[in-house]
């Protein structure tokens, strides 16, 4: 009888222990470094800050676009809240953040996150959300399918338990910050220019190229852009249109050093044209050369700005003609 109390005390105590790491996760999540801290960030600048214009997607545009530019060529007050894996599904969630002031969207589409996965809400975003007091409001509802909106609203001890890998995930990247002297920079917290780079020019370009050549399209490669993704579109354009809100996607710039047939660009134009149909787009496919770009997908500072103008003058003859 002696030893089966033990056996129930063991267990009690490793219960209490369990329970115990799970409350403390949130204490974790926030004080260890992690890609999602800009969430947190986003959603607070959005609830303190009256910008006019503000810039979404994912971190192609954190270092494609200066909002300090944007503002000096638009004369707009604007915030580039861009940050990693940021897809549109993602996007989407600061949509109906957005303050009163926000005349202008540009959100940010390229040929890596804008396919039919655009839809759906990452693990880590859907994580990164709630745990920064997030709650979907009618947009979402909208257009998050039951199982995105189910991680987006369950209990407290189920999102901490799915937040675990903070832990793991924040000793790690503390570990890069101080030990790889290719670290990312602390650009993440500035809502300006989010410059997360230590230099201009990545030291593994090459091999980077070399790994991203290998998914390089063809002269006939079928760019598979769903109907629902059209939709997805169309629907997020009225939602802002009925706000007053302009919304302007823009395709990101393609490392000219990866080689892209010619034919490719046409057929990735013509599928992008297709899918946005009616809502407004910057083509900014080929705006950059290979000297501004840090990486085969990222812009460098060289690359933002020659981008943030690009697009500023593009944005401003479409604003014209409305």
């Amino acid at each position: 009888m002696r030893k089966f109390g033990k056996v129930i005390a063991v267990i009690g105590a490793a219960a209490l222990l369990v329970l115990l790491l799970n409350l403390l996760t949130p204490l974790a999540y926030h004080g260890l470094p992690n890609d999602y801290v800009r969430t947190r960030l986003i959603l607070g600048a959005l609830q303190r800050e009256r910008p006019e214009l503000v810039v979404l997607g994912n971190s192609r545009g954190m270092s494609g676009f200066d909002a300090h530019t944007l503002e000096d060529s638009l004369g707009l007050s604007a915030l580039n809240c861009c940050s990693v894996s940021q897809s549109l599904a993602e996007s989407m969630l600061y949509y109906d953040r957005l303050p009163a002031s926000v005349k202008v969207v540009l959100q940010c589409i390229d040929e890596k996150e804008f396919t039919r996965d655009a839809v759906w809400l990452s693990e880590a975003a859907s994580v990164a959300f709630p745990m920064n007091g997030y709650r979907p409001d009618s947009l979402p509802r909208a257009l998050l399918g039951p199982s995105n909106l189910k991680r987006l609203t369950e209990s407290r001890l189920r999102r901490n338990f799915r937040a675990r890998s903070a832990f793991k995930t924040g000793l790690s990247k503390w570990l890069i910050k101080h030990l790889d002297d290719d670290a990312p920079s602390d650009g993440l917290y500035d809502m300006k220019y989010p410059y997360i780079y230590p230099s201009d020019h990545s030291k593994t370009y090459d091999r980077d190229l070399q790994l991203q050549r290998e998914f390089l399209p063809t002269e006939s490669t079928v760019f598979e852009l769903p109907a629902s993704l059209r939709n997805y579109c169309a629907t997020l354009d009225r939602y802002l249109a009925q706000r007053g809100v302009k919304l302007v996607f823009v395709l990101m710039p393609n490392c000219p050093a990866l080689g892209w047939p010619r034919e490719a660009y046409a057929l990735y134009r013509r599928a992008v044209t297709a899918t946005l149909g009616n809502c407004r787009w910057i083509d900014a496919l080929e705006a950059l050369p290979d000297e501004g770009f840090y990486d085969p997908l990222h812009p460098n500072r060289i690359g933002g700005a020659l981008l943030t103008p690009f697009v500023a003058a593009q944005l401003r003859a479409l604003l014209s003609s409305d």
